[in-house]
């Protein structure tokens, strides 16, 4: 008798490409952390990141998911490019420092960067463009003051070249604090029983004068113990 050999095939799966909900760019967010909207197929099955440790960006906007037939005997995988939109976020740059009076001007570098949208931002893993120029009204020996003095930063063209991040400029301020001298009381030596009375002439007292700015004196001491 004739044999025939048939040969089936497993079928390709109908799929709609699937859908996922627009997100804000965070440095350690991975693929998988998006749940993919489950579109029309038409047999059962589940949604899955090709590459799910991927690091989503503003700038691409494809990434592969493949649909996992829950009958993989006679079904195929089918892999689709799903759009991600993923929108940059929002970091504020701002500067802040207390100093002692008479200390120079701080170097104005060491800026504070914040991000609600990525609580794991780091100003090390951005490839920035421009400069950040800084100005403020505080120099060496300006006098203490509780509003303290502004800092204002000014960078029109500062920018992540990844697109990744915006960066909005917040006024910091440089709050001068007294600066701090310590006295020294020098031992003194009574018989017991002899009366004593703490003069200037009786008690010395000795203190770090390069602690005091060239303009400044200390005209008199008060203390009691």
């Amino acid at each position: 008798g004739l044999t025939l050999t048939v040969e089936i095939t497993k079928a390709v799966p109908a799929v709609a490409v699937p859908t996922v909900s627009d997100i804000f760019y965070r440095r350690t967010a991975k693929l998988s952390d998006i749940s993919i909207n489950t579109g029309m197929t038409s047999v059962p099955g589940e949604w899955q990141w090709v590459l799910p440790d991927k690091n989503p960006t503003v700038a691409e906007k494809l990434y592969a998911a493949k649909f996992v037939p829950t009958d993989s005997v006679n079904y195929e995988t089918k892999t689709v490019d799903v759009p991600v939109s993923v929108k940059p976020s929002a970091v504020t740059v701002t500067f802040n420092a207390t100093v002692e009076y008479g200390d120079p001007s701080p170097n104005i570098t060491a800026y504070t960067y914040k991000s609600d949208l990525d609580p794991d931002f780091r100003i090390d893993a951005v490839t920035t463009g421009g400069n950040i120029t800084p100005s403020t009204t505080y120099t060496e020996g300006s006098p203490v003051n509780a509003e303290g003095y502004p800092v204002t930063l000014s960078a029109p063209n500062y920018i992540d070249k990844a697109g990744n991040y915006t960066f909005s400029f917040e006024n910091g301020k440089i709050i001068v604090v007294p600066r701090n001298i310590t006295f020294t009381v020098e031992n003194v030596s009574v018989v017991y029983g002899d009366g004593f009375t703490a003069t200037a002439s009786t008690v010395s007292l000795t203190y770090d004068a390069s602690r005091l700015l060239a303009s400044d004196t200390i005209n008199s001491v008060t203390a009691d113990g």
